[in-house]
């Protein structure tokens, strides 16, 4: 019985852990936009949307799987 707690307590911090780092990274995404934004290059900004795109594409995908499991 303690040992289904244990396990239950450490998936609770692994996923908040992971939640968290993703808040970094779209934070670091955020910043980099805003760095493209101060560059003349209106290249590096279309390929930085695109990347942007992608990821939320991913992360919608991402979350539909996990429901319907």
């Amino acid at each position: 019985n303690k040992n289904k707690m244990d396990i239950a307590n450490y998936s609770c911090v692994f996923n908040w852990e992971t939640l968290t780092d993703l808040r970094h990274k779209s934070i670091r995404v955020l910043i980099i936009l805003i760095h493209a934004h101060l560059y003349p290059s209106i290249l590096i900004l279309h390929c930085f949307k695109c990347v942007l795109l992608l990821y939320v594409l991913f992360m919608l995908m991402f979350r539909k799987k996990k429901f319907q499991n």
